[in-house]
């Protein structure tokens, strides 16, 4: 994939050269910078953290290559996508280990990089190739007719929501049963740990957390707040805390909070504006999930479990079922299915407006992407909350205290506050 992505760049000078372009210092430096975090990833493959961040320098490379070629909806496409996937896959490195599998053998090693070189090498020769041959190009059909067909006037969304809109609703589609698949997965895995820890209760240490192997915690760690603290206290401590214990940014939890209503106005702003200018449903619901996702990182998943009692899963029904909709009222007109219409009604003290159906199935894709990459982000949050069984419980100081197997208890020592291990804190303290 590195190699791919390294010959993709060197077709794209290659092709700038060809056409007698001289390319600009920035476009270079661009270009180098590609490069060398494509190599760079191969090098670190094995350190999964490190490699993330490579790739998604290599992701934000190619977003500026689209902005170069004068691609604003594809460049805006591509960071959004970038961005949702690399924060998802950083999540979801909590469960794997920091180092990747041992390395090969020499020979095999050898092996493996001259297949990659060659396709690599290969890709970069094919587009060249193609990129010298005449051909004749169909984008002035689709500039010619985007507006009186379409009834928009960007023609990527026009294209996207209308020509070829059988093809984005099979691709939302697929989008939505990956999420749901992630889903069922973590679901059952999660479902067979939660079984299986109740003969682990000995192994959780004062945070909740399973360890296997770990001693008991001492009775002293697992004491409860003072009930002289108030349950607004006990609260914001526990949804201030991740699953390991340590607090969390004050300053993140404060941004994200004030970005989200932000960027919800930027996400219905990107949606109503797709048609004609760059933007889209696809765009649009990014862009809320980006911001949904921030919330999760900053506050945590209590935090998140309390506000969002909704199910995205019945966003991803929805969606599917609101474009599909679409499509099949276009039978009622005697026209094939997805063929889209527009108007340009006058409203009072507005004037005309365009209006076009293809918003309805725009809806449609927006509504199934915000739903599958929440599905996908809470199916990787079940994997926390399974493992620290106590985290949801920890905002409630009714939560049972869960004591460890100890000796008998001793006679209290003169002096001083005994442990009470009916209550699991110093007597002295109450």
């Amino acid at each position: 994939a590195g190699a791919g992505a390294g010959a993709g760049l060197i077709a794209q000078l290659v092709g700038f050269v060809t056409e007698q372009h001289a390319p600009s210092p920035a476009f270079i430096a661009v270009w180098l910078i590609g490069v060398g975090a494509t190599i760079a990833t191969v090098v670190a493959h094995r350190q999964r953290l490190l490699a993330l961040v490579l790739l998604g320098a290599v992701g934000l490379t190619v977003s500026l290559a689209f902005v170069w070629f004068s691609a604003p909806d594809l460049a805006l496409t591509q960071i959004l996508v970038e961005v949702v996937t690399v924060v998802l896959m950083m999540l979801a490195l909590r469960w794997l280990p920091q180092q990747g599998a041992p390395e090969q053998a020499p020979g095999r090693k050898l092996r493996d990089a001259l297949i990659a070189g060659s396709v690599g090498l290969g890709l970069a020769a094919l587009v060249v190739a193609v990129a010298q041959r005449p051909f004749d190009s169909i984008s002035p059909y689709f500039l010619r007719t985007a507006v009186p067909d379409g009834g928009g006037a960007n023609v990527v969304n026009v294209i996207l929501v209308d020509y070829r809109g059988f093809d984005t609703f099979g691709e939302i589609t697929v989008l939505g049963i990956a999420a749901l698949v992630i889903y069922a997965l973590v679901s059952g895995a999660v479902g067979g740990r939660s079984r299986s820890s109740a003969s682990e209760e000995d192994r959780r240490d004062a945070t909740g957390l399973r360890r296997p192997g770990a001693a008991p915690a001492p009775p002293s760690a697992l004491a409860q707040p003072s009930a002289a603290g108030s349950q607004a206290d006990q609260d914001s401590m526990a949804l201030a805390a991740d699953a390991g214990g340590a607090p969390r940014s004050l300053m993140l939890q404060v941004a994200a909070r004030l970005l989200l209503p932000l960027a919800t106005l930027v996400s219905v702003f990107m949606f109503l504006r797709g048609h004609n200018q760059p933007g889209g449903g696809f765009i649009a619901g990014l862009v809320l999930a980006i911001a949904l996702i921030l919330q999760f990182i900053a506050n945590g998943p209590a935090w998140m479990a309390q506000r969002m009692r909704g199910d995205f899963r019945g966003w991803v029904g929805w969606g599917l079922l609101i474009a599909g909709a679409t499509g099949m009222a276009s039978w009622l007109f005697g026209a094939p299915f997805l063929t889209s219409s527009y108007d340009y009604p006058v409203w009072p003290l507005i004037g005309p407006v365009p209006l076009a159906s293809a918003a309805l199935f725009d809806l449609g894709v927006y509504l199934t992407v915000v739903g599958a990459t929440m599905v996908a982000l809470l199916a990787i949050a079940q994997l926390g909350e399974a493992s620290n069984p106590e985290c949801s419980e920890a905002a409630s100081p009714s939560a049972p205290n869960p004591t460890p197997a100890a000796a008998p208890p001793k006679a209290p020592d003169p002096g001083a506050g005994h442990h009470d291990l009916a209550k699991g804190t110093p007597e002295s303290l109450r």
